[in-house]
């Protein structure tokens, strides 16, 4: 895999003016990834610095351990970053100075057959970030009740008028179970009205496979374990970059600064977005959110 090939990092340079790494010390990417953002911090940051890379994908690790881990001053940690009060104390991490956090799936990721993650991939429905993970995305459609599958899909897709798509998810596992990406897109093809329009039809499918993704990885709920537990983890001035790709994370990150007004500070005073130019030149970036904040005591 070459390096120039693996992901585009989204808001790079945005984050990276903004998380002040010239005279950090401490430095953490919670979701190290490929380490397309780590390099270019690498670059920035001075000899005596400490940098600490969390990710629990084993192929992103085996990848950046090649890419990165030869530097002295990167440790390399498997693990999830809601975790990261666990984390910190198991490997000494802190007080940090600046931290990084990117919510979304690189490329090689969103392209591999047999992760399940695109709807534009044929493959297993798996969708799991780390292997440890139990729960699958075709174990979701074959076992979960109509209820509880009906509300992943409006809280976590933010789907609309899902009846008819759980009725034709129930007769379809009623015959066979649900193994790969297209089992799912031909449900998806006949329980849904997409008003012939193209459009309409990729909005769906990206509801859909974001819906079962966060469910399988529980996303939300490991990026608010890591809002509860960074600012005790963070040195007094420290910025942390939070680069979100939908509302549901962008709300949280929102609602964290704001009930937090009194030991954090917003670093940008309006959420940083990708600009034109970028969405052209990376598509899946188009909906990536920016916000940056200080702790402040």
């Amino acid at each position: 895999m070459e390096k120039n090939t693996v992901h585009i990092p989204v808001l790079l340079d945005e984050s990276i003016d903004l998380m002040g790494l010239e005279s950090s010390k401490i430095v953490l990417d919670a979701t190290l990834g490929f380490s397309g953002h780590a390099s270019k911090m690498l670059d920035i940051l001075g000899e005596e610095a400490q940098f600490f890379g969390i990710d629990q994908d084993p192929v992103a690790l085996e990848f950046s351990q090649k890419r990165i881990g030869g530097d002295p001053r990167v440790t390399i940690i498997e693990g999830n970053y809601g975790d990261l009060a666990s984390l910190a104390e198991d490997h000494n991490i802190g007080p940090i100075d600046a931290c990084l956090v990117d919510c979304g799936l690189s490329s090689v990721q969103l392209d591999s057959p047999d992760r399940g993650f695109s709807f534009q991939v044929e493959g297993a429905l798996d969708m799991r970030m780390s292997p440890k993970t139990e729960l699958t995305a075709a174990k979701i459609l074959n076992t979960y009740s109509l209820d509880d599958l009906g509300r992943v899909l409006t809280e976590y897709g933010e789907c609309r008028s899902v009846e008819r798509f759980l009725d034709v998810v129930s007769d379809y596992r009623n015959v066979q179970p649900f193994e790969t990406v297209p089992d799912l897109i031909k449900c998806i093809k006949k329980g849904f009205y997409f008003r012939n329009k193209r459009a309409v039809y990729i909005r769906t499918c990206s509801q859909v496979f974001q819906a079962l993704r966060i469910e399988v990885n529980q996303e939300l709920m490991y990026l608010e374990s890591f809002l509860d537990c960074i600012l005790p983890q963070m040195a007094v001035g420290g910025r942390c970059a939070i680069i979100t790709f939908h509302s549901l994370e962008d709300r949280l990150v929102k609602r964290f600064i704001r009930e937090n007004k009194h030991q954090v500070e917003p670093v940008n005073k309006k959420v940083i977005q990708v600009s034109y130019h970028q969405a052209k030149k990376n598509t899946r970036a188009r909906s990536a959110k920016l916000r940056v904040f200080k702790r402040l005591a």
